[in-house]
């Protein structure tokens, strides 16, 4: 990583001055609510229909909101001089089209659909529970190994060597890919606790919850603890009404244990990280940097970032495809180390022609998806709406599912939701 020496009293004042200039997000922010929840009736009466995606709005409103407070010390090695009104309605109208896609679920239950028959489930149930196990045994050693060494120490071996603790292997690839599908052994587990499955299928299911928390302490990272939280609020919220009364109270127990449990371990690593010289100030600063960085950080990647990435860091699988042989992508800037959105992330592809057409691709497929719902089966529009939450509620650190084994599971989730009718011998959702 560089060293930087600046002048922080100007970049400060610089920054300060232009803080406020994120309120420009909260108007999208609003109209985002309004066009994914109500629907105008006669005599402009409006009713409200819900949106099962109204997490992710929250989320990055919050992170609109957490980008007002952020100390400018924290954003080493960055020019807040150079940014102006247009960067950040940039970033705002981007984030904006990425998350429109949710408007065309307005009204959708997502927990209503057709139980396969006990015979499948079952077979359901036996292979995610080979993957949740084979997932959590194998990267939990490397995990315990990630929290002896620490946190912070894990981040500066990644970014000075280029390394992880996790060796790269097939087995490795398999692992992370298995513990992928986190939002996937959640519903499993609502399912089998409606339908009263047998005990092992409830807590291996419960554990594969936890693969994806496991997957992220390997690399010293506080983001699987989060998304954690988020997913749980989202599927709770989602299929809580699915569950009977006493099994509803009973998870919401669960979940509010569960939920505690990560608020500590969360503030643990962060005391860890950032309060090692007991500044409190710093440690304020690393945890609203953490969910207020994304604007600046995208700016900041768009103004400066002039050597460009290619498929290798983000798209291996592609690149591999592509080009016979994945590169080594070292990243020696700051911005390049901090969280601009999945957006900053597309833009390092090779700059706004990879920006853009990225973000249509993806844009453009879930919106074709969600507005033929009434023509797929439910569970192939879950596959895909599991598969718009993760992408966008992991992007609002970076594009989470830019690896091997993300790469693996897009295409997995895809195929799964293409040959989900076969197998599951469902009748289409009209």
């Amino acid at each position: 990583m560089k060293v930087y020496t600046e002048d922080l009293g100007v970049k400060t004042l610089a920054l300060r001055k232009k803080m406020f200039v994120n309120l420009i997000g909260i108007p999208f922010f609003v109209i985002l609510y309004f066009l994914g929840n109500y629907k105008i009736r006669k005599g402009l009466v409006l009713e409200k229909l819900g949106n099962p995606l109204n997490v992710i709005i929250y989320l990055y409103l919050f992170s609109c909101l957490s980008s007002l407070f952020i100390d400018p010390s924290y954003l080493v090695g960055f020019h807040p001089e150079k940014y102006h009104l247009t960067h950040y309605f940039l970033y705002y109208f981007l984030v904006f089209l990425s998350l429109s896609p949710l408007v065309l679920l307005k009204g959708m239950v997502l927990a209503d659909f057709e139980i396969p028959s006990v015979k499948t489930l079952n077979v359901i149930y036996f292979i995610a529970s080979i993957l949740i196990l084979i997932s959590f045994f194998y990267q939990l050693p490397y995990a315990v190994q990630a929290a002896t060494l620490g946190s912070e120490f894990v981040r500066e071996y990644i970014a000075r060597t280029g390394n992880y603790i996790m060796p790269q292997s097939m087995l490795t690839t398999i692992s992370v890919f298995a513990s992928s599908f986190y939002l996937v052994y959640m519903v499993l587990f609502y399912i089998a606790c409606k339908e009263n499955k047998q005990l092992i299928y409830k807590l291996i299911m419960f554990l594969g919850m936890f693969t994806y928390l496991i997957s992220s302490l390997t690399f010293g990272g506080r983001d699987g603890f989060i998304f954690l939280i988020i997913s749980f609020i989202f599927v709770h919220s989602n299929f809580q009404d699915y569950l009977p009364r006493k099994t509803k109270k009973k998870l919401d127990i669960l979940l509010l244990i569960c939920v505690s449990f990560i608020i500590i371990m969360i503030a643990i690593m962060s005391l860890d990280r950032f309060y090692g010289g007991g500044d409190i100030n710093e440690l304020v600063a690393g945890t609203l940097g953490y969910v207020g960085q994304q604007p600046y950080v995208f700016i900041e990647t768009i103004l400066s970032q002039k050597y460009f990435y290619g498929l290798d860091l983000r798209f291996p699988l592609l690149a591999e495809l592509i080009n016979g042989d994945v590169k080594n992508i070292v990243r020696s800037e700051g911005y390049e180390w901090s969280f601009g959105t999945f957006l900053a992330n597309f833009y390092s592809v090779s700059g706004w022609n990879s920006l853009i057409s990225l973000l249509a691709i993806q844009s453009i497929f879930f919106i074709i998806v969600f507005k033929l719902q009434h023509f797929i089966y439910k569970v192939s529009l879950i596959f895909i709406v599991l598969l718009f939450f993760q992408l966008l509620s992991t992007g609002i650190f970076y594009f989470r599912l830019g690896n091997n084994a993300g790469n693996y599971y897009i295409l997995a989730v895809i195929v799964l939701s293409l040959i989900s009718p076969v197998v599951l011998k469902g009748k289409f959702n009209c």
